[in-house]
């Protein structure tokens, strides 16, 4: 808790998929299975700043009443919203709810949707007062301060935000800030109301405990919803001062296994090493798991992170056709690609690859040329297979709305999935590969040929 006298007050809040009342996309509670990374993170940050007293509601009854309740009790002057494309209509209920208690409290949305879809937002949700694009912890002290002192939101970078006509305004992009270099909250525990969730960690990426070491990335993969794709910037926390962060989070929920949520956990090959060193040096073996691109693994690297306790990567591997990767802007060779999986594998690790269909220039005969390099991977190495799916920001989004996708798409409830891209092929074909491509073997011989006459 912040220090006594601090009179301002913000709840942080992050919605179950897909309603309010619903049932959670990953788990059956709701809130058992998934770290609310994004929350935790700006409460710690606000914690550490002690500029206002901060809670945290994550629990599994999200119903309208439960949350009602919630905001009467603790009288928040902001309300702070984590907002994905899956669970913007659960935030933007949830924001309705905040305003009928208190048309005084100000509602603050942050995450992916609302970064992408900011404008959008704010014209059809007037709950909505403001939205922090990208990371959020810098912005939300800054708007902290600024209302505390009573001064304009015009400068805060990153913030869209109405003005007191009424009016939509967007202030410039915020530049990635290296917000990780803070330390864990020796009193983070008591900012969740009701308590800890009973969180529960699986073998699964979604389960795991997510760690960053480090944010932002110097590549523009085609597909990625990743905001401030023009700087390229990377952001790191000191190997040190990860494993600090890590043994004060076995603190508060115990020893599990953990994922390092990086978008290239060995971008750093030397920083790699002296992670691994470190993690040797622990009185106990912490498991982890990361992700990574198979250009940026080595079997020198793969065997120092087996060592430190590495159990899986999983790789962004697209395609296994050259000439998609080309187009995608992936720069390694498909035979690479299948040199490194093995490798991992011969390593003691496991391997999972990450394959989309649909690329722009997709046809029968790169889903051919990937099915033969699959059948020259070891039988351990996963592979998930997915169609390719029009998500908010990046290039392939811009991609889409140029050859006619309506950005109104997300103003109503479509379900569960994105939309598939159909720009290369129809959606009946790219689900007919990517089945053929998961089960081969359910296929008869000469199958495969049928497929081009889809």
């Amino acid at each position: 808790m912040t220090k006594r006298g601090k009179r301002f007050r913000v709840l942080l809040l992050s919605p179950p998929y897909p309603h309010l009342g619903g049932g959670e996309l990953f788990g059956l509670s709701g809130r058992d299975e998934w770290f609310p990374l994004g929350v935790f993170a700006i409460a710690n940050a606000i914690c550490l700043e002690e500029t206002a007293d901060v809670h945290i509601y994550y629990k599994p009854d999200y119903t309208p009443a439960t949350l009602e309740a919630v905001i009467r009790k603790y009288a928040p002057d902001i309300v702070g919203i984590t907002c994905f494309t899956h669970t913007r209509f659960a935030c933007f209920e949830l924001a309705a709810i905040v305003k009928q208690v208190n048309k005084n409290i100000k509602v603050l949305l942050g995450g992916v949707h609302a970064t992408f879809l900011d404008q959008q937002i704010m014209a059809h949700y007037p709950c909505v007062d403001m939205i922090i694009r990208g990371y959020a912890e810098g912005a939300f002290l800054d708007v902290i301060k600024s209302v505390l002192n009573k001064a304009g939101l015009g400068r805060i970078a990153g913030l869209t935000w109405r003005d007191g006509d009424n009016k939509t305004r967007r202030n410039s992009n915020r530049f990635l800030e290296n917000d990780l270099v803070r330390e864990l909250a020796c009193d983070i525990k008591s900012l969740f109301i009701d308590g800890l969730p009973a969180w529960k960690s699986m073998e699964m990426i979604l389960f795991s405990m997510p760690v960053e070491t480090a944010r932002g990335c110097v590549y523009t993969c085609f597909f990625c919803s990743r905001f401030g794709t023009e700087d390229r910037t990377v952001v790191q926390r000191e190997p040190a001062q990860a494993l600090r962060y890590v043994q004060g989070l076995f603190e508060l929920f115990g020893r599990r296994q953990v994922y390092f949520c990086d978008n290239n956990f060995t971008l750093d090959r030397k920083r790699v090493f002296e992670f691994c060193d470190l993690l040797r040096s622990l009185p106990f073996e912490l498991e982890w798991t990361c992700s990574t691109r198979v250009d940026l693994v080595d079997k020198e690297l793969l065997c120092a992170m087996k060592r430190a306790g590495c159990r899986k990567l999983y790789y962004g591997v697209d395609s296994l056709c050259q000439r998609v990767l080309t187009s995608i802007g992936r720069h390694f060779a498909p035979e690479l690609a299948v040199k490194n999986l093995n490798l991992t594998v011969a390593c003691g690790l496991q391997a999972e690859a990450n394959v989309i269909i649909g690329f722009p220039g997709e046809n029968a005969a790169s889903v051919m040329e990937t099915y033969s390099y699959r059948k020259r991977l070891h039988p351990s190495v996963g592979m998930v297979l997915r169609p390719l799916s029009i998500m908010p920001g990046g290039l392939l989004y811009h991609h889409a709305l140029k050859n006619g996708f309506q950005e109104d798409y997300w103003l109503k409830d479509h379900g569960p999935e994105f939309p598939v891209y159909t720009g290369a092929m129809p959606e009946k074909r790219i689900m007919e590969y990517c089945c053929f491509l998961r089960n081969p073997k359910n296929y008869v011989a000469g199958r495969e040929k049928s497929l081009q006459k889809i």
